[in-house]
C-alpha cells in the first residue's frame, strides 16, 4: 500500500530513537501521541502539544501504524523519503514479512513482491529477517540461560508431583491439590519449552484412567469447593496445556471445572468483587477470569469466552483508581500481585484495540517496583515470579524495554535464591518452582 505522509518529531523518550508520526492533516496527529518538550516547527506538536500524552506506549503505536526511523530534520517527510519504505524495494513473496524504515519496522510482504501494511515497529532493536529483535544484553544472556533455569526448577517439581502427601485420588503430591495441579501443568510446559519428553512421561504415568474417572466422579457429584477459584483456574491451565499437546483425557474434567468456575464468578456480590479484584492470594478474581477465558477460547466455547469477556469489562475494568500499578509495592506478604494480575487479565481478555485504549490511560509514566530479595512470609516467596507474569504482559503490550528490565529483575533475582524455591519443602519447594516455570514460559511468547 502507499504509505501516508509522515512528520519527524525530534523527541527521544528514555533514550529511544526519534520517531515518525503519521499525520492526517496540518497539525492533526494520528498514531503516536507523544508529549512535546517544546514547539516543533513543521511537526505535529506546536500549538496542539496538549493533545499528546506520554502515557500512550509502543503497542498502541504499532497498532495505529507508526513507524520508527531516524529524523534528519523535523519537517514533513513523505513515505518515499523513508529508507526502504513505501514499496520502493521489493521483498520475497515467499516470506510473510520484511524489514523497512532502516530496519526499524516490520511490514507485510505482498504476493506481488511489494511492501505492504505495517505489522509492527521495533523500538528495542533492529528488524532482522522480517522480525523485531531485542538489543538488550541482559535479554540475550537470559535467553541463553533460561533452559538451565527451567531444568533447575524442574527438579523439585518432579519430586513433589509423584509424592503421596494427601489422600486425593489423582493430584496427591505437592502438599495440596492445587499445587499438585500446577506442578502437573509445569511438567507439561517443561516438555514444550525444553523439548524433553521425560517431563510429559511423568504426567502420563500419573493420569491413569481409573484415577481420572475417580476425579471426574468427585467433580460431578460434590466438586472441590475449597479449590474455587484458585485451584480450578490452575486446572483449566493444565487442561489447556494437555489438549495443546494432543491429549484429551482432561477434557471431561475441565468441562465440570469450567462450569463451576463460571457459576462462581457470576455469583459474586459487589463486595466480593471488590475484595476479589484486590485479593493477593487464592481468592483473586483476575486469575480466575483469565484462565476461564483462555480455556474457553482454546476449547472453542464461544459462549463461555464471551461470558468471561463480559465479566472482565463489567467487574475488572472499573478498578483503575483502586488498583493502580504503583500500589504493587505495598503487596509484599502474599503470592499474587493483584493490580498486575488485573492488567495481565485485561490485556489477555479484552480485544486488542480496547486493551490498548485502556492501557494508554492506565499505565504509569514510570513503574518503580523492586523485587523482593528475601520473603516476608512463606507465601511471599512466589511474589517475584508472579509479578513477572504481569510485567511480561506490560512489555508485550507496550514494547517498553523498562518493563522487560523489571521482568528480568524479578525472575533473575529469585532464580538466584534457590533456598526459597528448591529447599524447605513445606514452605517453598512444593509450589514456588511452578511459579518460576510460568514466569520463564512467558518469555517464550
Amino acid at each position: 500500500m502507499a504509505l501516508p505522509r509522515w512528520r519527524c518529531l525530534p523527541v527521544i523518550d528514555r533514550g529511544r530513537r526519534p520517531i515518525i508520526l503519521q499525520v492526517s492533516g496540518p497539525g492533526k496527529g494520528r498514531g503516536l501521541q507523544e508529549e512535546c518538550p517544546g514547539p516543533s516547527p513543521g511537526g505535529a506538536c506546536g500549538p496542539a502539544a496538549d493533545r499528546y500524552s506520554p502515557r500512550v506506549r509502543w503497542t498502541t503505536v504499532a497498532a495505529l501504524a507508526v513507524a520508527v526511523a531516524a529524523c534528519d530534520d523535523d519537517g514533513p517527510t513523505t513515505a518515499e523519503d523513508l529508507p526502504d519504505a513505501g514499496g520502493t524495494r521489493a521483498c520475497d513473496p515467499a516470506t510473510p514479512t520484511a524489514c523497512t524504515a532502516g530496519n526499524a519496522a516490520v511490514v507485510a510482504c505482498n504476493a506481488d513482491g511489494s511492501l505492504g501494511d505495517l505489522v509492527e515497529t521495533c523500538p528495542n532493536g533492529p528488524c532482522v529477517d522480517g522480525a523485531c529483535t531485542v538489543d538488550v544484553p541482559r535479554w540475550s544472556a537470559f535467553v541463553g540461560a533460561r533452559e538451565t533455569y527451567l531444568r533447575d526448577l524442574a527438579d523439585p517439581i518432579e519430586a513433589c508431583v509423584t509424592r503421596h502427601d494427601t489422600t486425593q485420588p489423582l493430584f496427591h503430591g505437592c502438599d495440596d491439590w492445587h499445587s499438585a495441579v500446577h506442578g502437573t501443568w509445569a511438567l507439561l510446559a517443561l516438555t514444550r519449552l525444553t523439548g524433553d519428553p521425560t517431563y510429559t512421561a511423568i504426567v502420563d504415568e500419573l493420569l491413569e484412567p481409573s484415577l481420572l474417572a475417580a476425579e471426574l466422579d468427585r467433580l460431578e457429584t460434590t466438586g472441590i469447593e475449597y479449590e474455587i477459584p484458585y485451584g480450578y483456574a490452575w486446572f483449566l491451565r493444565l487442561a489447556r496445556e494437555r489438549a495443546a499437546a494432543g491429549r484429551d483425557d482432561l477434557v471431561p474434567l475441565a468441562a465440570e471445572v469450567a462450569a463451576d468456575l463460571e457459576a462462581f464468578l457470576l455469583a459474586r456480590t459487589p463486595s466480593q468483587i471488590e475484595a476479589g479484584v484486590q485479593a493477593p492470594e487464592y481468592g483473586n478474581l483476575s486469575w480466575a477470569a483469565l484462565n476461564l477465558y483462555q480455556y474457553a477460547v482454546a476449547a472453542g466455547d464461544g459462549a463461555r469466552a464471551q461470558m468471561a469477556l463480559d465479566f472482565a469489562r463489567r467487574e475488572l475494568l472499573p478498578w483503575d483508581a483502586a488498583c493502580p500499578l504503583e500500589r504493587e509495592a505495598t503487596f509484599t506478604s502474599q503470592f499474587f500481585p493483584p493490580c498486575l494480575h488485573r492488567a495481565l487479565a485485561l490485556l489477555a481478555i479484552l480485544p486488542p484495540e480496547e486493551a490498548a485504549d485502556w492501557l494508554a490511560a492506565f499505565v504509569p509514566a514510570d513503574l518503580l517496583l523492586a523485587p523482593l530479595t528475601v520473603p516476608t512470609t512463606a507465601h511471599s516467596a512466589g511474589l517475584d515470579f508472579s509479578r513477572a507474569w504481569g510485567l511480561w504482559s506490560l512489555y508485550q503490550a507496550t514494547g517498553d524495554v523498562a518493563y522487560l528490565q523489571l521482568y528480568l529483575d524479578h525472575v533473575e533475582t529469585w532464580i538466584a535464591l534457590p533456598e526459597f524455591w528448591a529447599e524447605s519443602y513445606d514452605e517453598y519447594a512444593h509450589w514456588v518452582p511452578q511459579f518460576g516455570v510460568y514466569a520463564i514460559a512467558r518469555s517464550f511468547e
